[in-house]
């Protein structure tokens, strides 16, 4: 079996997707937090490794970012959306901390050319 390199991993998935990570505050991580976005930024774009200081806006802050990303919405919209939808003011806020300052204009996100093959329409055989 071979064994792929993180980085070269993470390098190929960039190829054809927009790939974040996301870091909760009181995780396993002992509060490294800014470590970690240096480790993580060495292998995603480094405004894609996210602090999120509150755990119970995760499902949130991913649907902002994937909206943001797609240039479906902007920041205030996705707000304003989250509040009316009866998420608390301090959940918005902390979404609204914890994205990617590189889309909060709600510009398409682009991911790079690669050297990927494109994926086939044909499902994989499953071992």
């Amino acid at each position: 079996m071979r064994y792929l390199p993180t980085k070269t991993a993470f390098a190929e998935l960039q190829e054809k997707y927009n790939t974040f990570f996301i870091l909760p505050k009181g995780a396993s991580h002992g509060g490294a937090i800014r470590e970690l976005r240096e480790v993580w930024g060495g292998y995603i774009n480094p405004e894609h490794v996210l602090a999120l200081d509150d755990p119970n806006a995760a499902a949130e802050l991913i649907a902002t970012q994937i909206g943001l990303c797609e240039g479906v919405t902007d920041l205030d919209s996705a707000s304003a959306d989250l509040a009316a939808h009866g998420t608390s003011q301090a959940l918005v806020s902390v979404v609204r901390a914890s994205v990617s300052k590189a889309y909060t204009g709600g510009e398409i996100a682009r991911v790079t050319t690669g050297t990927l093959a494109p994926t086939s329409s044909t499902p994989a055989k499953r071992l």
